[in-house]
């Protein structure tokens, strides 16, 4: 197994950002409840270190987010949340750091490829989290969530800037007027993997503005922050 090898731990420890004092609650952190029923070398699984590790990210990401959308409310701060804290975002934090390839799975898991299960890595990813607050405490966790987590929160602010700017600008005219804009894409550049979009804004079918991204969402976004300065409201 990987993990008997303490320079393949010191891998994974420097990816985190923090090397354990105690280096059995990194393994234990790693231990899947079907290696452990499996093999009695292992004391305990990581089970219970999920349930702690999802509180604790959940207090460390609230308190991020309230710091960073001083304006926001507690309904737009939970929506905002629940898209970081959820078994997608943390299975493909799992990936990024080849959590995988770390972990201690029985045979059967083994078998139906447990490595990749989003399930399984989500909860690996929280029980890490209570492996380094009980080996460091609240403040070297809390530093190793918000380094991990920075370029997810990143995303989730611009997503979530989009949705303002286009939610904002149909309040208005439907506060107004009773009507909707309407969005249409004038055209796209450059390779598939690298396009560029244009998208045009209009209202009662005047054009209101254009704007353009790296995909439909950022157009649409930005010619909606070009309308909503040029309305005067």
């Amino acid at each position: 197994m990987p993990l008997s090898k303490t320079d393949t731990l010191n891998e994974l420890q420097a990816q985190i950002g923090y090397f354990f004092k105690d280096l059995e609650l990194l393994k234990k952190s790693l231990t899947h409840g079907s290696y452990y029923h499996e093999n009695k070398d292992h004391s305990s699984h990581n089970e219970r270190f999920e349930f702690l590790g999802d509180a604790i990210l959940g207090f460390v990401i609230s308190e991020i987010l309230m710091d960073a959308f001083p304006l926001k409310r507690e309904g737009d701060l939970s929506q905002m949340r629940a898209a970081i804290v959820n078994q997608k975002t943390l299975a493909e934090m799992a990936s990024q750091l080849n959590l995988g390839e770390y972990l201690y799975l029985g045979r059967s898991e083994e078998k139906t490829n447990g490595r990749e299960k989003p399930s399984i890595l989500a909860s690996a990813v929280e029980a890490l989290i209570t492996a380094i607050y009980k080996d460091g405490g609240f403040e070297e966790v809390k530093l190793c969530i918000q380094n991990l987590f920075l370029n997810i929160v990143k995303k989730i602010e611009t997503e979530y800037e989009v949705m303002d700017s286009k939610s904002k600008l149909q309040q208005l005219l439907q506060g107004r007027f009773r009507m909707v804009p309407s969005y249409h894409i004038v055209s796209q550049e450059g390779p598939d993997h690298q396009k560029t979009f244009e998208v045009k804004l209009t209202f009662q079918g005047k054009e209101l503005a254009r704007g353009k991204g790296k995909n439909k969402k950022e157009a649409e976004c930005q010619a909606a922050r070009l309308a909503l300065e040029s309305i005067e409201i």
